[in-house]
C-alpha cells in the first residue's frame, strides 16, 4: 500500500524534484555492427534505452525482432545489449534507465513499508484510509520525509535534515513524538476525543464552527451534523443538528436541535456538548453551510493518551 503521491512528494519536500529524478547511465564499448545491429556487452539490466534523452520506445521480443532503426533487445540470459541502428552508437549519447513512473511507484511503496515498520509495534498496519477515501495528513507527512531520507543517499546535508525531522536523540522528530504519544494520528481516541473533533464539510459563509467544549456522554461513537439553516450574521443566522437515529438505523438524520439562533456564545450540541460559532464583524453564515463532529464517549478506551505524568518524592 502507497500511502503518498508523488505530487504529495514534491509539495512536502522541496528538493522533491530533484530527488526524485532517475539517473540514467551510460552504455558504452559498442561492438562491431553486424548487419546494422551493434552488441553491447555487460551492460546490466535495460529497462529504458535512451539516445540523446529520447526513450526508444519498449525492448523487441528477441534478437531476431531487431529489423528498424532504434530497436533494441536486452538479454539477460547473457547480459547483453543489441541496437539496431546506421549510426555507429559510439558515436551517440546511449544511456540507460527506468521508466520514471514504473521507478517513483516503487521508491514510495519501499519508503511506505519502512515506515509500517517503525510503527508496527503501536499501529496496526498498512494503515486504513479514511472515510473520504485519503491517508491521514501526518502519515503522508512522515512517508515523504522517510522517501526524502532513501533518495538522498550521498547528499549528506539533505538526508540529515530529513532523519532529524523522523527521528532524533532528542526524541523530537515526528516519529519519535508519534511513538511517545505526544502528536496523534485523527483517527485515535485521545483524552479530548470526547469534546468532539470538527471537520468542515462545506462551509462558504463568514461564521465559522471554531471549538465544542464539555464531555460526550451517552454515546459510543457519531457523527454529528451541524448546518446552518438561516442566513445572516450573528444574532439572525440559525443553525440545526442532526445526530444518528438509532430507530432507523442512519447518520445525521435525528434532528435535536431546530433552527437556533447563532449568538456567538456557547450553545447546544448534542450528547451534552456546546459548540461555539464566530465571525468577524460584518460576516454571514449562508445557508447549508455544513460541519461535522465526530463524537466519542467518554466512556470509551483511550488509544493514544498522549502526556503522562507522576508525582515524585525525595526521602
Amino acid at each position: 500500500m502507497a500511502y503518498i503521491t508523488e505530487a504529495n512528494f514534491y509539495d512536502a519536500v522541496p528538493e522533491g524534484r530533484v530527488l526524485l529524478k532517475t539517473s540514467d547511465r551510460p552504455i558504452r564499448g559498442w561492438g562491431a555492427v553486424s548487419s546494422s545491429i551493434y552488441p553491447a556487452q555487460g551492460t546490466g539490466e535495460v529497462i529504458v534505452l535512451k539516445q540523446a534523452g529520447a526513450d526508444l520506445g519498449a525492448a523487441e521480443a528477441n534478437l531476431a525482432a531487431l529489423t528498424e532503426e532504434g530497436e533494441w533487445f536486452w538479454d539477460s540470459t547473457t547480459d547483453k545489449l543489441s541496437l539496431y541502428t546506421a549510426t555507429d552508437p559510439n558515436t551517440l549519447k546511449m544511456t540507460a534507465g527506468e521508466d520514471h513512473a514504473t521507478y517513483v511507484t516503487r521508491r514510495i511503496l519501499a519508503a511506505s513499508r519502512v515506515i509500517d515498520s517503525l510503527l508496527t509495534a503501536k499501529y496496526q498496519t498498512p494503515f486504513a484510509l479514511d472515510k473520504s477515501g485519503n491517508y491521514d495528513a501526518l502519515l503522508i507527512l512522515i512517508t515523504c520525509y522517510q522517501l526524502a531520507v532513501m533518495q538522498s543517499a550521498g547528499k549528506p546535508e539533505i538526508n540529515e535534515k530529513y532523519r532529524e525531522m523522523l527521528m532524533n536523540v532528542d526524541k523530537t522528530g515526528l516519529i519519535d513524538q508519534i511513538l511517545l504519544g505526544i502528536v496523534k494520528f485523527g483517527y485515535e481516541i485521545d483524552v479530548d476525543s470526547s469534546r468532539g473533533k470538527i471537520t468542515g464539510i462545506s462551509v462558504s459563509g463568514g461564521l465559522n464552527l471554531i471549538e465544542t467544549r464539555g464531555t460526550a456522554l451517552g454515546v459510543k461513537w457519531d457523527a454529528v451534523k451541524v448546518i446552518i439553516d438561516g442566513t445572516g450574521a450573528i444574532g439572525t443566522a440559525t443553525y440545526s443538528v442532526y445526530v444518528f437515529d438509532d430507530a432507523n438505523n442512519t447518520l445525521k438524520t435525528l434532528q435535536v436541535v431546530t433552527s437556533e439562533v447563532i449568538d456567538g456564545s456557547f450553545q447546544s450540541l448534542a450528547y451534552g456538548l456546546q459548540l461555539r460559532f464566530r465571525g468577524d464583524s460584518g460576516d454571514s453564515g449562508t445557508t447549508n453551510d455544513e460541519w461535522e463532529v465526530e463524537v466519542r464517549g467518554v466512556q470509551e478506551d483511550v488509544t493514544n493518551a498522549g502526556f503522562r505524568t507522576m508525582q515524585s518524592a525525595r526521602y
